[in-house]
């Protein structure tokens, strides 16, 4: 049978499960993406609810993403 219920979409609940919030994140801690792998953190700009935060990557690479779309976690 077809489920007409909605469903919400992803993360709109604001609930993060395993992965890291704005106010646990700090500068020099190292995390892990799923994408570019582990990484430590460089700077953290609290915005919005959210925080703006620089990671350099065990690659070399630097990316700066929010947090909250980042999925990040601790090692």
């Amino acid at each position: 049978a077809f489920d007409s219920k909605p469903k919400p979409p992803t993360g709109a609940t604001g609930d993060l499960g395993d992965y890291l919030r704005p106010e646990d994140v700090t500068k020099g801690m190292t995390v892990i993406h799923q994408r570019f792998g582990t990484g430590t953190v460089q700077t953290v700009e609290k915005v919005a609810g959210d925080a703006l935060i620089s990671v350099l990557f065990e690659s070399g690479s630097s990316k700066n993403m929010l947090l909250k779309q980042a999925k990040l976690k601790k090692t």
